[in-house]
């Protein structure tokens, strides 16, 4: 990006940041209509048509633009407590929902019809049940993730849908139910199979040898000390970046591998997608990425280019996958561990700057356990600048709780605290931009982990808000939870901060370069670029690792 767009963009913000120092702006959120009873969860669809809400009686689809249910899947006692949504063709959607007892579920939602068409985990055997404890649904419902836990075990499955056998299937079903009418028995349907691509338990931690010096990934493996407790994971999609070895599955808009991490450990683990009809258990990692302290969360960029690592230590690692080295080391000023690691999305005004923005500059949030939030610039070439982000929490009522990158809002983060307060801050300017406040007969729902949606497309914001008590109120109406929403285009402060960008990742075909020549030249002009920077970490990393192989191999005493 030149020194003139520059400087236009900067000019843009800077009359909103100036203002922001003298006031910040109050907005109100407006009540909608009741919700059902006990939403737990809530999701829109990515063409922003549609709400689903995930219930104490099953889920419910809503239209976006009356506020009325277009179908629903009720059960008795059937709590739901997360829900997902995507599409996967024009006016087909797909739902994953978790209940209270960790059951998955995958519905396909057309028109006025909802159907149910996979459980993934069914509990014929009460005993041996897996219950799941997260769910990841992919962008256009091709891929599917679930962290699985069955006694003492716990696992990683990605799964893979048959969404265009699914949809054939869904418009047989609709037909028969229109025909059959009163008659029709949606449990009498068959749908295709879902397949699992991937089974990924913990690896072993193998004991250390001098030949292990020889083997990169044993040798970081067995540095991991962990515990001999329940062990949890977190896992990121990510799409082809560079080279791939020839047996991957690589297609447009697709994920080609997942990288995840182990609760206690220092790595960061990588898996392809292979070309196989079965799923592989007991997989070793095709990529190891090693760090000196455990790792506590990660973050991916929306191009699945960058990915950053949140450490004990308070440094945050952020990795170039296409150069195959970190592009920065950045340790956070605080005594705490980080929380949270996410990037912010920052666009460009002028839609031609998307490639140089992005390879330039890359801005990042770092939650730490203390409340107080830091924004992180990092970039090729250049040293990364860390700032505190002002209005630190002075007790527990104003600690944060959720932050989100709101990726329609240019470089803004949406903080939820643990008082009900809602702020919209301006990361890259490091300044509070405004305050979202619930109307006075209402507060947020479970503040710590409110229910929430944003709307990409409508540019909006969807909240479960519950009624103050009464004295000597019993009526089931006047305790009803209601949708609060707001309109961000409606502000004339936020409406400058609003973007249109491309609904795929930008810069992914330039990127995935197929000629073994281009790509050593990137390679090499990156090293050049961060030679300084790369050469001080890459040293202290290995010191690091030096040290403690010495004292694990040392004779003990």
């Amino acid at each position: 990006m030149d020194n003139k767009r520059r400087g236009q963009g900067s000019g843009i913000v800077a009359t909103l940041t100036d203002r922001a120092k003298h006031q910040t702006t109050t907005y109100k959120l407006s009540t909608s209509k009741p919700l059902p009873d006990n939403t737990n969860c809530m999701a829109c669809s990515d063409d922003g048509g549609f709400l689903t809400l995930g219930h104490s009686c099953g889920v419910s689809v809503w239209c976006v633009h009356t506020m009325r249910s277009m179908a629903d899947w009720l059960q008795e006692e059937m709590e739901m407590t997360s829900i997902k949504m995507t599409n996967i063709c024009e006016a087909f959607y797909m739902i994953g929902s978790v209940d209270n007892m960790g059951v998955m579920r995958i519905f396909l939602y057309h028109g006025k019809d909802l159907f149910l068409v996979s459980v993934l985990n069914s509990m014929e055997n009460i005993n041996q049940r897996s219950v799941c404890l997260t769910f990841e649904l992919f962008k256009g419902g091709d891929y599917g993730a679930a962290s699985v836990r069955c006694m003492s075990d716990t696992w990683l499955e990605v799964y893979r849908f048959p969404s265009e056998s699914w949809i054939r299937e869904f418009e047989a079903a609709a037909a028969q139910k229109e025909e059959e009418s009163e008659s029709f028995l949606p449990d009498s349907l068959k749908w295709s199979a879902v397949s699992v691509e991937l089974k990924i338990f913990p690896p072993q931690i193998p004991p250390v040898t001098e030949d292990d010096a020889t083997e990169i990934i044993t040798y970081c493996l067995s540095l991991d000390e962990l515990d001999e407790g329940l062990r949890t994971c977190s896992h990121h999609f990510l799409l082809s970046c560079g080279s791939c070895p020839a047996d991957v599955q690589v297609k447009s808009g697709l994920p080609a591998a997942v990288c995840m991490w182990w609760s206690g450990s220092h790595n960061l683990l990588q898996y392809f997608f292979r070309k196989s009809d079965q799923a592989t258990v007991d997989l070793k990692p095709d990529l190891i990425w090693p760090h000196t302290n455990e790792i506590t969360c990660s973050a991916v960029s929306r191009c699945c280019r960058f990915v950053a690592v949140g450490l004990s230590n308070a440094a945050v690692c952020v990795w170039d996958r296409l150069a195959g080295s970190p592009l920065s080391v950045s340790s956070i000023p605080t005594q705490t561990s980080l929380l949270r690691v996410q990037f912010v999305d920052y666009w460009p005004v002028c839609a031609d700057d998307y490639q140089s923005a992005t390879l330039d500059e890359n801005h990042l949030m770092a939650l730490c356990k203390n409340g107080a939030i830091f924004s992180i610039t990092v970039g090729r070439g250049a040293k990364s600048i860390t700032t505190e982000l002002p209005d630190k929490p002075q007790n527990k009522g104003d600690m944060p709780t959720i932050t989100e990158s709101v990726q329609f809002l240019r470089g803004l983060l949406l903080v939820w605290h643990r008082d009900g307060k809602i702020l919209l801050e301006d990361v890259i300017h490091n300044t509070p931009l405004c305050t979202l406040l619930r109307p006075a007969s209402y507060h947020i729902a479970s503040p710590c982990s409110p229910v929430y949606a944003l709307n990409a497309k409508q540019h909006s914001l969807y909240i479960r808000g519950d009624p103050h008590q009464r004295r000597g109120c019993s009526a089931k109406r006047e305790n009803h939870s209601v949708l609060l929403t707001f309109h961000f285009g409606e502000s004339h402060v936020i409406k400058h901060y609003i973007a249109s960008h491309p609904p795929s990742p930008p810069r992914m075909k330039k990127l995935s370069f197929e000629d073994l020549k281009e790509d050593f030249t990137f390679y090499l002009q990156e090293r050049v670029l961060s030679v300084d920077e790369r050469h001080a970490a890459i040293k202290h990393t290995w010191e690091h690792l030096q040290q403690r192989r010495e004292n694990t191999t040392a004779p003990h005493k």
